[in-house]
C-alpha cells in the first residue's frame, strides 16, 4: 500500500484566481483534510485492528480528500485504497464495488498505473467471489487479465494469473467452473515461469496440482505435484514447502494405487523432516474411518488413541489401542483404517529406522 505525504501546500497557488472567502473555505478544508489523514495513519502505524471506527474514519478521509485534491487526482486511488483495506475486515461493504472501481478509473486515467489497476480488480474479483457472484468475479478476472495483457508487461501479467488462480482455488468447493479457470491461470503462469523463475514455477505447478487433485485427476495431480516438489528441491532453500507438495504427491499417488511410489515419497519427507518425538505423528496420508452404524444413528461421538510402529516404508504396524471413549466399535473401525496410513519414517544417519508413535482419531458427527 502506498503512503503519500499530504500537505496543504499544493493548493495555494489557487488563491489568486479565488475570492479570500473561497480561500479561506479551501485552507480550513486542507487543514480538516490534513488533521484527519494524520489521525488515521497514525492508528495504522501502531497496527489498530481494524474496527468499525476505523472503517468510518478511512471514509471520511476518501470523501474530503475528493474536495482539497480533486475527483481525479492519485492521491484519491491511494486514499481509496486505505479504505478498501478497512472494508476488507467487512466494514462498510456496500462502498466496496465503487470505491475499487473508482481506483481503477483513477489509475487508468493517470497514465494506466497497470500495478495499481491490477490490485485494485483482484480485491474486487475476489469480493465479488466472497460474496457468491461468481460470474461477476470471473468477468472481473477476465478484464484484468486483459489490460495486463494489453500493457505488454509479461512478468505482471503472470504474477496476476497465478493470484487469480489461488483466488479461485480457495472459493472453488464444489463449484467445477472455478477449478476449471484456476487450472487455466495457473497453466498460463507456470508455462511463463517455466526457465524463467523456479520459485514461482515451483508454487504455480502446485497450485496446478491441486486443481486436478480436487477432480480426482490424480494422474495430471501427480505429474504437476512431482515438477513442484522437484523444484523445490532444487532451490535447496524452501524444504517446508516441499514437504508440503510431496505431502500432496503422496495423497495423490496413493489415491491412483502406486504406493511403491508413495513409499518413495514417505522416505523423501521423512529425509526432509525432524521425527516428532513429542505428542501424535502427523499422517501424511490418512483414509477415514468408517463410521459405526449403530453410534451413527445414535450420534454418538468417540476418540481412539492408539500407539504403534512406524516401519521403514511409512506403514503403520503393531497397532495397539491405549485408551478409547465411545466403544470397541470405534476401536474395531480405528486399528483397521490406520493400516492404510502413510506417514513419514524416522531417519538416522542417512538411514531409515522403525520407530514407535502414538495417534488419536475422533469420531464426530456432522452439524
Amino acid at each position: 500500500m502506498k503512503h503519500w505525504i499530504v500537505t496543504g501546500t499544493l493548493f495555494l497557488f489557487a488563491a489568486i484566481s479565488v475570492s479570500s472567502s473561497v480561500l479561506a473555505q479551501e485552507e480550513a478544508q486542507i487543514k480538516q483534510f490534513n488533521q484527519q489523514f494524520t489521525t488515521f495513519k497514525q492508528r495504522l502505524e501502531k497496527d489498530e485492528a481494524v474496527s468499525q471506527s476505523l472503517a468510518d474514519q478511512a471514509k471520511a478521509v476518501y470523501l474530503l480528500g475528493q474536495k482539497v485534491y480533486g475527483a481525479d487526482d492519485l492521491n484519491i486511488a491511494a486514499l481509496g485504497e486505505y479504505y478498501v483495506y478497512t472494508m476488507d475486515a467487512g466494514f462498510n461493504q456496500d462502498d466496496y464495488v465503487d470505491v475499487s472501481e473508482n481506483i481503477v478509473r483513477i489509475y487508468t486515467l493517470n497514465n494506466k498505473d497497470t500495478k495499481g489497476i491490477s490490485d485494485a480488480l483482484l480485491k474486487l474479483g475476489n469480493y465479488y467471489l466472497d460474496k457468491g457472484q461468481d460470474n461477476k468475479g470471473y468477468k472481473t478476472f477476465n478484464r484484468l487479465e486483459d489490460i495486463v495483457a494489453d500493457s505488454g508487461d509479461a512478468a505482471l501479467l503472470a504474477s496476476v494469473r497465478l493470484s487469480m488462480a489461488k483466488l479461485l482455488y480457495a472459493k472453488s468447493m464444489y463449484n467445477v467452473k472455478s477449478v476449471k479457470k484456476s487450472r487455466q491461470f495457473a497453466e498460463k503462469a507456470a508455462e511463463y515461469y517455466l526457465g524463467k523463475d523456479a520459485t514461482n514455477y515451483a508454487d504455480a505447478s502446485f497450485w496446478l496440482g491441486k486443481t486436478y487433485y480436487s477432480q480426482r485427476k490424480n494422474k495430471q495431480a501427480i505429474k504437476w505435484f512431482s515438477a513442484s516438489a522437484d523444484a523445490y528441491g532444487a532451490l535447496g532453500d524452501q524444504a517446508k514447502a516441499e514437504r508440503v507438495a510431496r505431502t500432496f504427491l503422496i495423497k495423490a499417488l496413493m489415491k491412483d494405487g502406486q504406493e511403491a511410489l508413495a513409499t518413495n515419497q514417505c522416505q523423501t519427507v521423512g529425509m526432509l523432516s525432524k521425527w516428532e518425538e513429542n505428542g501424535d505423528i502427523t499422517p501424511l496420508y490418512i483414509e477415514p474411518p468408517s463410521y459405526p452404524r449403530n453410534a451413527a444413528i445414535n450420534r454418538k461421538e468417540g476418540w481412539v488413541r492408539m500407539s504403534f510402529v512406524v516401519d521403514i516404508e511409512g506403514y503403520a504396524k503393531d497397532i495397539q489401542v491405549i485408551d478409547s471413549d465411545g466403544g470397541s466399535a470405534f476401536e474395531r473401525a480405528s486399528t483397521k483404517v490406520m493400516k492404510n496410513w502413510r506417514f513419514a519414517p524416522k531417519y538416522v544417519n542417512t538411514e531409515p529406522v522403525e520407530e514407535k508413535a502414538t495417534y488419536t482419531m475422533e469420531f464426530k458427527m456432522d452439524e
